[in-house]
């Protein structure tokens, strides 16, 4: 779900900034700045010469290629040499905008005149594998994450920027406007050399602590952010980027980018999914008095996750990796990514570990790849690592950070002044088409509309999505309801909503008041979350979904394949205290009072006398204790778990007794557990795994019943194939496993790989049973029981669990997925179970917008 929204928040957010593109305005400068490359592998080109012919105006460009040339007047051209390139000399139409310069080999001529049969690729007797293999051998004894204690201190910066500026800022100084703040902001990507203009900065200095069995502590000194267009939610980009682009550390065998596992070039088993050659012999490098071997490397095969780049490998029985420089591939299946580069330097340290000293990652994107002149972001994250130390020691607390700032940064950080930004930022905020984009982004994203202002606003109206649906017991119903925001109090909050079906004539309605313990800076649902809640609630729902945490009621649930007409009127008061702790471990104690009234086609009915019963009441006591060592992050009033491969696990007891304001008694146990395993270079398993148990006799409207997906779209935690109220059970364990392959095997296919499909399997079972106790039909003379529907199985009878699968498509014009159901068990008519119908085959159709 998070996925799925942010990357639609990011494509409306670029769609957004098309139309705002010519409205930006600012002042010139006479600064020329880009990035030197090699034309032939697209390689930087460091300390290149750049200068003006016949003038004394030159400089240098750094190690990665990048320059800044300044002048007091405006440049006709420039010229860029290096050692081994032909001279290239470029006209400057203007100034600021100069991009990626390509320098050609003296000996590109030739090269290009003669084609070089192609040469088959031996592991055997290579001797880039064998030094990769003794390498690999030495991995645990370079990663530091293998030694008893380490700290260090990290830089972090994060900047997103928008690309494809060129003809923007054209576009506006031949209409004769001023342009100098514009090309002022400008920068130079490194993954491709294009000029962006940054939209949001977020700087942050932390302190990482390990203390043995891969365990790091992260402590956050301090953070600070710019945001330039506020059409950017700083709390969007962090969970974008915190999620996409996590920390890399090359000595995993794989990483997450980009929500996809990335097999690492030294991964244990990277000669079988990488082909490495050794390049050259650097001497003396960087005159620290050590020689490395440089080894290029790349997929084996070009449909795999990897990347091309080349390593500095010591040439020494240490083997340790001093640089590694790597690219997506040009053929890579990842979406909206033009490109994307990973540079990462390491330093020998104490005990023979090699850490990292400077990571850098920078990419470019957009929604329609090949339309150029289309606005595209630019992200680009750096880190930069104080000298690692493994002596235990106390970490100085710091006191005063702003004074401190400076002081507290690693070495290297690059003292860089900051860009004239205030003309371009005080323009971009006082932009109304930008406050309506961000205001309709906001509101899609959110399911609310904000009142009140965008950061904090005081009252969010909606949800917006289940305004108008329909059922068979209210036909069309219609939904207003709103929710009090940290705008107006950041301890009480309150909310609710009132609804009307059209043919059951009834006004449904909600209210609720919840006071935090702590203050809340965006929502009263942000983490952690310490509070207590009351709320009162008429309304109607089928019984089955009370075992869903899908939301209900809304406008594309309202397409089903089959339409049920068995719902439940309830009155509901509850209060609920919920209090969750930094270590992912929270709890939640509720008293919750429910009256149930049978409505639509479905009866309760005792089932003896077949008497009808008007309605039945439950005062029921639950705890439920959790464990979700995940990291949330706050965009409205919805909160977003970044994906992870730590198991989530929950245990609920409910119980109630005849002696407090209950018609029964009973005790039920949940327990629900949740995990997503990395099957790189195949994908990811999500397995989901669920259990419970009813200890007394009650009626059938207290047992568990299998949460079921009716609409054609897709769901989760459901079964789709299964109808409402088939299968009830005083005990069951339910299973779902969904392998995505990414494109793993489609990619293989000649001409289907053109389409980038991505393809993915799942499968449900639900094995339960009903004990005699609870089972009117063996028990016809026990009045305490309710008859249980026509429709409804007892799987008990054939000791048989039900199951069912589907295989599916998604990245289909990279928005859209289709999934193919069948029903494995219990599909034949069966006499004692006359309404029952099963449906043997469906499709689900959804949308999957991922990278």
């Amino acid at each position: 779900m998070m996925t799925k929204k942010i990357y639609t928040y990011i494509i409306l957010l670029l769609l957004c900034l098309i139309g705002y593109a010519s409205d930006l305005t600012a002042q010139s400068m006479y600064t020329y700045s880009g990035i030197v490359t090699d034309s032939t592998n697209a390689e930087s080109v460091p300390y290149a010469s750049v200068f003006v012919a016949g003038t004394t105006i030159g400089t240098t460009a750094d190690s990665e290629g990048r320059f800044t040339l300044k002048s007091e007047t405006p440049l006709q051209t420039i010229t860029f040499a290096f050692i081994g390139y032909k001279d290239k000399t470029i006209k400057i139409r203007h100034e600021g905008l100069v991009g990626n310069i390509r320098l050609v080999p003296d000996n590109m001529l030739q090269e290009v005149v003669v084609k070089k049969q192609r040469v088959h690729y031996r592991r055997k007797n290579n001797p880039a594998v064998t030094l990769v293999k003794r390498m690999l051998e030495k991995k645990d004894s370079l990663d530091p994450r293998n030694a008893d204690y380490f700290h260090n201190r990290c830089y972090t910066k994060q900047t997103l920027g928008m690309t494809n500026v060129d003809d923007m800022i054209e576009r506006r100084r031949a209409r004769g406007k001023d342009v100098s703040a514009l090309e002022s902001s400008t920068d130079t990507s490194e993954a491709t050399g294009a000029v962006y203009i940054p939209l949001f900065i977020e700087e942050q200095i932390s302190d990482n602590t390990h203390t043995g069995k891969r365990k790091v502590q992260n402590d956050v000194i301090d953070a600070k952010s710019t945001t330039i267009i506020e059409v950017i939610p700083e709390e969007a980009f962090s969970t974008l980027m915190a999620d996409a682009a996590q920390e890399i550390n090359i000595y995993d065998n794989d990483f997450r980018l980009l929500f996809t596992d990335f097999t690492s070039p030294i991964a244990k088993y990277g000669t079988a999914y990488y082909h490495y050659y050794i390049t050259d012999t650097i001497k003396n490098y960087n005159d620290e008095g050590r020689d490395y071997i440089k080894v290029n490397f790349s997929p084996s095969l070009k449909e795999n996750f990897g990347f091309v780049g080349h390593m500095l490998v010591a040439k020494d029985s240490t083997y340790g990796i001093r640089h590694i420089d790597m690219k997506l591939t040009e053929n890579s299946r990842i979406n909206f990514v033009q490109a994307m580069r990973i540079w990462q330097d390491f330093e020998e340290s104490g005990n023979g570990f090699w850490t990292l000293k400077k990571s850098t990652l920078a990419m470019e994107g957009n929604p329609l790849e090949s339309a150029q002149r289309i606005k595209g972001l630019f992200a680009k994250i750096e880190r930069y690592y104080s000298p690692t130390e493994f002596e235990k020691r106390e970490v100085t607390a710091v006191n005063n950070v702003e004074s401190d700032w400076n002081s507290l940064l690693p070495d290297g950080v690059p003292n860089e002044a900051t860009k004239n930004i205030d003309s371009l930022k005080a323009k971009a905020q006082s932009n109304k088409m930008m406050r309506f984009a961000n205001f309709s982004a906001r509101t899609i994203l959110d399911g609310y509309i904000p009142v009140g202002g965008i950061k904090r606003p005081w009252l969010h109206i909606g949800p917006i999505f289940s305004i108008i649906s329909t059922n068979h017991l209210e036909g069309p119903r219609i939904l207003l309801g709103a929710q009090t925001g940290t705008g107006l109090s950041q301890r009480w909050f309150a909310g609710g909503y009132a609804a009307y079906g059209f043919r059951d004539e009834k006004l449904k309605y909600m209210g609720e008041v919840e006071y935090s313990f702590i203050d809340k800076e965006k929502s009263r649902f942000e983490f952690p979350r310490k509070s207590i809640r009351a709320s009162y609630i008429f309304d109607c729902d089928m019984p089955g979904n009370r075992f869903t945490r899908s939301r209900q009621g809304n406008l594309f649930g309202s397409f089903r394949w089959e339409n049920p007409n068995q719902y439940a009127y309830f009155r509901r008061s509850e209060i609920t205290h919920t209090y969750e702790f930094q270590n992912g471990i929270s709890y939640s104690l509720s008293v919750r009072h429910n009256t149930e009234e049978a409505a639509d086609e479905l009866e309760y009915r005792h089932n003896q006398s077949l008497e009808l019963v008007d309605n039945f009441k439950t005062t029921d006591f639950s705890v439920e204790v959790s464990f979700t060592p995940v990291q949330y992050h706050q965009l409205g009033l919805t909160r977003y778990t970044l994906t992870n491969q730590h198991p989530h696990i929950s245990l609920t007891y409910s119980g109630a007794s005849e002696k407090i304001w209950s018609d029964y008694t009973y005790n039920r146990l949940e327990l629900c557990y949740d995990q997503r395993f990395s099957l790189a270079p195949v994908g990811y398993l999500d397995v989901f795994v669920k259990g419970g148990k009813v200890f007394q006799k009650v009626p059938y409207p207290l047992l568990f019943m299998p949460a079921t997906n009716l609409s054609y779209f897709v769901g989760s935690e459901s079964f789709y194939l299964m109808s409402n109220m088939e299968f009830i059970n005083d005990q069951y364990c339910s299973v779902e496993l969904k392998h995505c392959l990414d494109g793993w095997l489609l990619s293989r296919i000649p001409l289907i790989n053109k389409l980038k499909l991505r393809e993915f399997w799942s499968f449900r079972m639900l094995y339960g049973g009903l004990s005699d106790e609870n089972n009117p039909r063996v028990n016809p003379n026990d009045e305490d029981l309710f008859v249980l529907p026509a429709n409804s199985r007892v799987m008990s009878d054939k000791n048989i669990p039900y199951m069912e699968a589907s295989v599916g498509l998604y990245n289909i014009l990279k928005i859209l997925q289709v999934e193919v159901v069948r029903r494995i068990t219990y599909l034949d008519f069966d006499e004692n179970y006359p309404n029952a119908h099963p449906n043997k085959w469906g499709i689900r159709f959804g949308t999957k917008i991922t990278f």
